[in-house]
């Protein structure tokens, strides 16, 4: 087994314990943040177990059109409608929900259009969405409610991580640990399991 191919399984594992806890808590309390995170560690789920197994079964790197990266585009959304929606009694002058369809329409084009090249162009969108999620939560960090900061912290190491392994992926290459590009995969995996903790952090926080 591969090095690749051993952190990608211990990702889809911690994926999916912290999953199942989002989803079984959104549904037991009901309340739009708790339902809007578990909605981004389903998608983020899906998109890791899809491209995991996709490995295990065949030892291939999946395509790009398929339905990893499409639950991986989707995971995005979620943090951005918390980020949106926990600033918009604060800076209602600055909050631009319409943002959030814009994206979901700019997915779809994607989807329907692409046939060649679509990594850059998922790349693209998928940077740029994560880029708004940062400026939202480092706003609302500094000047929102003071329960939801665990929440704003978490949005802000996932994207800092998903650059860096984005980076890293660019920069390097070669499957040995000296690949700067595991120890940041890793770092991911860690970050995904902290969506527990963070939830409990701001358990009396609620969106507006």
């Amino acid at each position: 087994m591969t090095i690749e191919l051993t952190t990608n399984t211990l990702q889809m594992c911690v994926c999916l314990v912290s999953a199942i806890w989002m989803t079984i808590l959104a549904v037991q309390s009901a309340r739009p943040v708790h339902i809007l995170m578990a909605g981004f560690s389903d998608t983020f789920a899906l998109g890791t177990m899809y491209w995991t197994t996709h490995q295990l079964m065949t030892t291939q790197i999946p395509d790009a059109f398929y339905l990893a990266e499409v639950s991986f585009m989707a995971a995005p959304l979620f943090l951005l409608c918390i980020e949106f929606y926990s600033g918009k009694q604060i800076f209602d002058g600055n909050f631009y929900p319409v943002a959030i369809p814009i994206y979901v329409v700019a997915c779809g084009l994607w989807i329907f259009f692409t046939i060649d090249g679509g990594d850059g162009i998922a790349n693209a969108m998928y940077m740029s969405a994560t880029a708004i999620c940062f400026a939202k939560a480092v706003q609302n960090l500094r000047f929102g409610n003071p329960y939801g900061r665990s929440l704003h912290l978490y949005c802000i190491c996932f994207v800092l991580v998903e650059w860096m392994l984005w980076f890293t992926e660019c920069i390097w290459s070669g499957d040995t640990w000296a690949n700067p590009y595991y120890w940041v995969d890793n770092s991911l995996t860690l970050t995904i399991a902290l969506i527990i903790p963070a939830v409990k952090g701001a358990w009396d926080y609620d969106l507006p």
